[in-house]
């Protein structure tokens, strides 16, 4: 195969010729020889030919054992493990397929090539100890770990996901590094071994090691084939797996991740490869615990629209964005690295308790006197209102913390705003653009990312509640030119004011501002202090020094004496804006007098008055009164009087106008406000002259701005277009009074039959008593009495109340025609009319006069008596009714 060598033909015969020599060399045998002897085990590398040591230049001591033997030389020379003592040739033989690679591994020089003293070295390619890749030629300097590692495959290699500073690896190139320190994250660290490159020996006999042996990503697992000879690069490598129950690849909270990454593959930008990003949607993310009810408004309506907090406000030590990490090293460490700079410095998390503790975003918010609510456990499922961080006391979460006064750095005037609202809307007026103003116990949209948590009093006002010039200075805490006060500054957490402070001073004491919105609409209502028909001359602001009211000649109601007079008929504890009590008025929703019982608690019959700073007011005797007036022929659209100041301005009448007669009753009121919704066109002038008549209330001729005209279009007398001075000598309570038989019957006619003859008329001088005619009168002609008390006739027990059941026997609804009386009160023109009901008659068909009766009846005293014809009663005439005529 070789051909004839002359070299080894003169090698052999010097073997053959040492061995004789042995063998006679006084008969002493020597040991046979070793690959040491000639060429040391591993083969000695050095920088030349050295004869002394015996080394030679090469690489043998990198690629073979401390303690080798002739097999460790096979992987590069085959057959050595057989090769004999004197195998010497001047040839040297490499493998055709270096440690049996899969793909032919090569040695640049070829397989066979003459051994000299100045050898020209070559490299290998393909070979599977160096991962296929080109060697350094043999005998090149020995690698050096860590820098050597990428003679061979990289370090770290350049495929798959393996770290680097683009492409698929960045991720794991930005966390772990692109050195070789990175590859422990998920291989043995071969650098901390004696010889760091001796596993590149393995190739073939065993698997590619991948182990998570690091914290915190100790343990999971790869699903990858990792067979040999799989993982090489010519094996186009099925090697590409999945990572699983992993650590670095979970959603953070000890759960999977949210996609399953695959070797190779890339994961989305942001963060929701492994959890979710801040989302505002409805659909609920994956994030664990309350991340929802803090980043998502869409889940949390306390939040409000394109508000919450962001990760970084949370996180601001690991995240530079909701979509971004900033630092690295905080992030995939198996701690929950909590920071925040709305937390503020004493923030912590507790990882074992999942709880927030000390976060400035769950205080009180008063910088100066802060307060600490730490929130229930992350994991909990418990949730938190306005009220679980400010104001614990309170439903809505108004601010509770005790008032300093104005020079402290804890004023607090809150419970006055606030006293009695129901809803976290009442706090917009002040907190523009941070509390909703249409939704309770949400943000605003848009605002709270901005103005909450953010340290400061965010005080910023609605213009429709407080004005267009409203202004706060935070520096003094003071409003200034706020309309709620009148246009007048204050401190906060100055002494409370009263409601005249704000609400006194007005030119006129009513306001015809009663919109849908009156009391919210920003515009201020205010009432006339002193001066004519004002709260101190005919208002309830009138001292006992002043004398009794003119015209009524009641008592004054001498609200005086304390600085809150008002709050005997206001209620301080509601809240302004309070759609349903916007006048704020006390007993508002009384059992009996409803909206009324405002007044009614001191003017209602029998009433106890109200108490205020120890003193009590209340209505006089005279002033005492037992019902409104809100009768049969009132409607929606005729709806005034069903509220006692639709005719009357406690205040002040804003002229000289009696008994605090409004100027301009209202036509129709709000029943759930009470606010007047239109006003009489005509102002009432009202004065009681000093023997009052009927004309001081109604007038006959125009103008007709009497009380009782203004207001009434369907009445049958005293219109706002006609008067018939019916009664008019009459005071018209006389038969009209504030006393009805119900709580709505306030100047019902009182005038019923008895009122004008009796029920029933009797003779002069008849007394009534319990069962013999007990409401019987006098009539007011003679005659007129005649047979009325005759049993047959009315029974003896009759009393008004009957109504006309009794009289229609014989006075039949004035059904003769002309109809002059048609008995019901007001009765005009009066007639007395006898028209006998048919089932008393022989001849229903006898209708007229002395038919059925023949008396005379007319008016003036002209009338006599006569007698009942035509009767079934009588059989024949009766007795004249009447033996008085």
């Amino acid at each position: 195969m070789f051909g004839f060598n002359h070299d080894k033909v003169r090698r052999l015969a010097l073997a053959v010729s040492l061995a004789a020599l042995a063998c006679l060399n006084g008969g002493r045998a020597f040991a046979s020889s070793t690959c040491s002897d000639c060429h040391n085990m591993p083969p000695l590398d050095a920088a030349y030919r050295n004869l002394t040591s015996g080394g030679f230049v090469g690489s043998h001591s990198t690629h073979n054992p401390a303690v080798a033997t002739a097999t460790s030389c096979e992987p590069c020379h085959t057959g050595a493990s057989s090769y004999l003592t004197g195998h010497r040739d001047g040839v040297i033989q490499i493998s055709s397929n270096l440690n049996a690679s899969p793909v032919a591994a090569t040695y640049s020089k070829g397989t066979f090539f003459n051994q000299t003293s100045i050898p020209v070295m070559g490299s290998c390619s393909n070979v599977n100890c160096h991962f296929e890749a080109v060697t350094p030629s043999w005998g090149s300097a020995k690698l050096t770990s860590p820098t050597g590692c990428a003679t061979c495959h990289g370090a770290p290699p350049s495929d798959g996901n393996h770290p680097s500073i683009i492409g698929a690896g960045k991720k794991h190139g930005d966390y772990y590094g692109t050195g070789t320190a990175s590859c422990v994250k998920c291989h043995s660290d071969h650098t901390l071994e004696a010889t760091p490159f001796a596993h590149a020996t393995s190739a073939g006999k065993r698997a590619l090691m991948v182990g998570f042996l690091s914290a915190p990503n100790s343990g999971g697992a790869y699903s990858g084939n990792l067979a040999y000879p799989a993982y090489l690069p010519s094996q186009n490598p099925p090697r590409n797996g999945s990572c699983t129950a992993l650590y670095c690849h979970s959603n953070g909270a000890g759960g999977a991740a949210k996609v399953t990454p695959v070797w190779g593959s890339t994961l989305p930008a942001d963060c929701s490869g492994c959890h979710d990003t801040k989302r505002t949607t409805t659909v609920a993310t994956t994030l664990s615990g309350k991340h929802d009810r803090h980043m998502n408004p869409a889940n949390n309506a306390l939040i409000g629209i394109n508000n919450g907090l962001n990760c970084i406000d949370c996180h601001a030590k690991t995240v530079s964005s909701n979509t971004a990490i900033g630092t690295t090293s905080r992030h995939v460490n198996g701690l929950v690295d909590y920071s925040s700079a709305r937390g503020g410095g004493s923030a912590h998390y507790n990882a074992a308790t999942k709880s927030c503790s000390s976060v400035y975003c769950h205080s009180n918010g008063n910088r100066s006197s802060l307060v600490y609510v730490n929130p229930p456990a992350w994991n909990s499922t418990a949730t938190l209102s306005c009220n679980g961080c400010h104001g614990t006391s309170s439903a809505l979460g108004a601010p509770d913390y005790a008032s300093g006064g104005t020079a402290s750095g804890t004023p607090n005037s809150h419970a006055k705003h606030l006293a009695g609202a129901t809803s976290t809307t009442a706090c917009a007026p002040c907190h523009a653009k941070t509390v909703s103003a249409t939704s309770s116990l949400a943000f605003k949209d848009y605002t709270a990312g901005n103005y909450h948590l953010n340290g400061k009093t965010d005080v910023t006002f609605l213009a429709s509640r407080a004005g267009a010039g409203a202004s706060w200075n935070q520096a003094t805490t003071t409003c200034s030119s706020i309309y709620c006060h009148g246009g007048n500054s204050i401190q906060w957490g100055a002494a409370a004011p009263n409601c005249q402070d704000c609400h006194g001073g007005g030119a006129n004491p009513s306001v015809a501002d009663f919109s849908g919105t009156f009391w919210s609409n920003g515009t201020l209502s205010t009432i006339q202090m002193t001066g004519t028909g004002s709260w101190a001359d005919t208002g309830h602001g009138r001292p006992a020094a002043s004398g009794n009211y003119p015209g009524s000649g009641n008592a004054a109601a001498n609200f005086t004496g304390i600085a809150n007079y008002c709050e005997w008929c206001h209620d301080s504890t509601i809240s302004h804006g309070t759609a349903t009590n916007p006048f704020r008025l006390r007993n508002f929703a009384d059992p009996t007098w409803g909206l009324n019982g405002a007044c009614m608690i001191c003017h209602a019959t029998g009433s106890a008055g109200v108490t205020v700073s120890g003193v009590t007011r209340n209505g006089s005797t005279a002033s005492k009164v037992g019902s409104f007036h809100y009768g049969a022929k009132h409607t929606a659209l005729l709806a005034g009087g069903q509220f006692c100041w639709d005719c009357h301005d406690p205040h002040g009448a804003g002229s000289t106008n009696q008994f605090m007669i409004r100027q301009y009753p209202a036509l129709t009121s709000d029943t759930v406000t009470g606010a007047p919704t239109s006003q009489s066109a005509v102002a009432v002038v009202f004065a009681l002259s000093a023997t009052p008549t009927g004309t001081d209330y109604a007038k006959s001729t125009a103008p007709f701005n009497g009380i009782c005209n203004v207001c009434h279009t369907t009445t049958s007398h005293y219109t706002t277009t006609a008067g018939d001075s019916h009664n008019a000598g009459l005071r018209c309570t006389s038969c009209h009074n504030h006393t009805g038989d119900a709580a709505t019957t306030a100047f019902k006619p009182t005038n019923n039959c008895d009122s004008c003859h009796g029920y029933p008329p009797a003779p002069t001088g008849f007394v009534g008593t319990h069962g013999n005619y007990s409401s019987a009168r006098n009539e007011d002609y003679l005659g007129g009495a005649g047979a009325h008390l005759i049993a047959a006739h009315i029974n003896p027990n009759a009393k008004p109340s009957d109504g006309w059941a009794n009289c229609a026997v014989c006075h039949s609804h004035g059904s003769l025609s002309p109809a002059t009386h048609t008995m019901v009160t007001p009765v005009s023109p009066s007639k007395i009319t006898v028209d006998v009901s048919d089932r008393l008659r022989f001849n229903p068909g006898l209708h007229t006069g002395p038919q059925w009766y023949n008396g005379v009846l007319v008016d003036g005293g002209a009338n006599a008596t006569g007698s009942c014809l035509n009767v079934a009663c009588h059989f024949k005439a009766s007795k004249k009714w009447s033996t008085e005529k």
